[in-house]
């Protein structure tokens, strides 16, 4: 960001950005509601920078910010009740069903594939696999941080990370590193390529 950027609000705003940004990444478990908020305003200022700079790369961040942002909102809603209007407007919560049965009967077919063709028999191993095949099954691609692989491997990420790259059942896009994905943020995902 350049230093002398003006107007000074959006520079106030971009440098406020940087350090939420970087709380949240300290949090032991990703708030998707608040990732998905600062995302929409990563946007929001991206977009007011393009318009000063007349910068089109600016207009693609701001548009994968926003693509991050839908992501983590339907993350937020897959993962945690949600609230309705009620019939006298009253503001009524709905718990959402762990998995419905079309649902359930897929975690199985997932869950004995992963017994089988996981490239390890280390349980951390089976599962990254397991998650990562949840993650991205409908498109091969998915949204996955570091923080997140961090919260379901804790303190084997890296060395599961290592295995699956070894075993070329996760192939990470171009030059970039176990380390390197280990720092990655939701607007850049990693592709997972079929192992079946």
């Amino acid at each position: 960001m350049p230093y002398d950027l003006e107007p000074e609000a959006l520079r106030t705003e971009l440098i406020e950005l940087g350090d939420a940004f970087r709380n949240h990444q300290k949090r032991p478990e990703p708030d998707h509601a608040l990732l998905a908020e600062l995302q929409e305003r990563k946007a929001h200022a991206f977009d007011l920078w393009a318009d000063v700079t007349g910068d089109t790369n600016l207009r693609q961040e701001a548009q994968r910010a926003r693509q991050a942002a839908q992501t983590s909102r339907e993350t937020h809603r897959n993962r945690a009740a949600y609230v309705t209007d009620g019939p006298d407007g009253e503001r009524e919560v709905v718990v959402e069903r762990l998995l419905t049965r079309q649902q359930a009967a897929c975690a199985r077919t997932v869950l004995d594939h992963v017994t089988a063709h996981a490239p390890h028999h280390d349980p951390q191993v089976h599962l990254a696999v397991l998650m990562l095949t949840l993650r991205t099954t409908r498109t091969g691609t998915g949204n996955v941080t570091g923080q997140e692989l961090t919260g379901w491997l804790q303190d084997d990420t890296e060395r599961v990370l290592d295995q699956l790259v070894a075993a070329d059942w996760l192939r990470l896009p171009g030059t970039v590193t176990v380390t390197e994905a280990l720092a990655s943020r939701s607007e850049s995902p990693t592709t997972r390529y079929p192992w079946w």
